[in-house]
């Protein structure tokens, strides 16, 4: 039998099959390249994306933030330190949201597309944080994601003596806060050391830890609080000032002790020139000061820093901050005052008054004697 001839196969579907080829492997190239590309500029400017996100998200986010990379690195127009709190149920486009309310961003939306692309969406801290500017988006974005970032607010209140500071200070929300360092630091450390006025050398810090409230970070260190509470102490304080007190006879470390005493005589801030006339009368008169806050001082204990009632006893009892027993000034402050005390110490009122008591009527404010007789006349009945 005849062999049967085979059909040549044509080679016209490869002419067409490979051109397809090629153009889809230049096209899938032109797409892994340009792919690779905007992660590239992204990973550039923003860092590595989140690695659960998908090769859609990734690409995505990343095209955005190319787009608007702008608008995340330029820095704010905002002067000074903004506290920005985060409450457990705030979400992440609420936070967008009142960044972009406080003038801190330019765009909420911005914001959120960096958090989904680095996967900072779920790692923002709930807390109060310090943002300083001016700063830019992104920097905003990493103190709210540093726990190291969170601030808590602390306070001292006019009158407290240094044991009384270091005991609110331990349930403030610091981290790792030691009380006992903090007084050991308070106690030892000398004047000179951290302030710019010549103050004795063996002072320690009793006095000079000004009221207020501080912002401050939760791992400060005990150094660091008296570093500020010293520092601001020191902003308040001014050549003028020392001068002034100077041309009434006092140094300013005087100045602060009597201002730590007349802070525990008084509640109403217009009475501090009053009582610090009187206290210069009584002084100038080679009086004894005869004050009941230095007594409290002096026989105080931790279960009642401020005794009272005082009894005969401790009125008697033998101590160089005993006002009733020496005469002139005790040895030191008593409580830490506030600056409009020590002013009051630098500008008191002209009066000839040497007593004072408190009235009867429950307003917290006292009468004012010149001779002993109308002391004890405006006494309670």
């Amino acid at each position: 039998m005849p062999r049967k001839r085979r059909r040549k196969r044509s080679l016209l579907p490869f002419l067409f099959i490979l051109p397809a080829i090629a153009g889809t492997i230049f096209v899938l190239f032109y797409i892994v390249n340009y792919f690779g590309n905007i992660q590239s500029e992204a990973y550039q400017f923003f860092g590595p994306a989140d690695p659960e996100l998908s090769l859609y998200q990734k690409f995505n986010l990343s095209m955005r933030l190319n787009r608007d990379k702008k608008a995340l690195l330029e820095t704010n127009e905002l002067e000074g330190d903004i506290l920005f709190e985060i409450s457990s149920g705030d979400n992440p486009f609420r936070i967008a949201d009142r960044l972009f309310e406080n003038g801190m961003v330019p765009d909420p939306d911005r914001i959120i597309d960096y958090l989904l692309y680095k996967g900072y969406d779920t790692k923002l801290l709930t807390g109060s944080f310090q943002i300083t500017n001016p700063n830019t988006p992104i920097e905003i974005i990493h103190t709210l994601i540093d726990p190291d970032a969170i601030v808590v607010e602390v306070y001292i209140l006019a009158g407290w003596r240094v044991e009384e500071i270091a005991e609110n200070l331990e349930y403030s929300g610091l981290l790792d806060f030691n009380k006992e360092e903090f007084l050991s630091l308070a106690k030892s450390n000398s004047l000179n050391d951290s302030l710019p006025f010549n103050l004795p050398t063996n002072a320690n810090l009793e006095g000079f830890l000004a009221p207020g409230t501080y912002v401050v970070k939760r791992n400060i260190s005990e150094a660091e609080l008296l570093d500020r509470f010293l520092q601001e102490f020191a902003n308040n304080i001014s050549e003028g000032l020392v001068t002034d007190l100077a041309n009434n006879g006092l140094s300013l470390y005087e100045a602060v002790t009597m201002a730590s005493i007349i802070e525990r005589e008084i509640i109403l801030d217009e009475e501090k020139p009053m009582i610090a006339a009187v206290f210069y009368n009584r002084l100038n008169s080679g009086w004894k000061l005869e004050t009941d806050p230095t007594v409290q001082y002096a026989v105080s204990n931790s279960d009642n820093w401020w005794k009272n009632p005082l009894t005969w006893d401790d009125l008697n009892f033998d101590s160089p901050y005993n006002t009733y027993f020496y005469y002139g000034l005790p040895p030191g402050p008593i409580s830490n005052p506030a600056i409009s005390t020590i002013n009051a110490v630098a500008y008191p009122a002209a009066s000839s008054y040497y007593f004072f008591r408190a009235k009867c009527d429950g307003s917290f404010s006292h009468t004012f004697s010149v001779t002993y007789e109308e002391h004890l006349n405006a006494g309670c009945d």
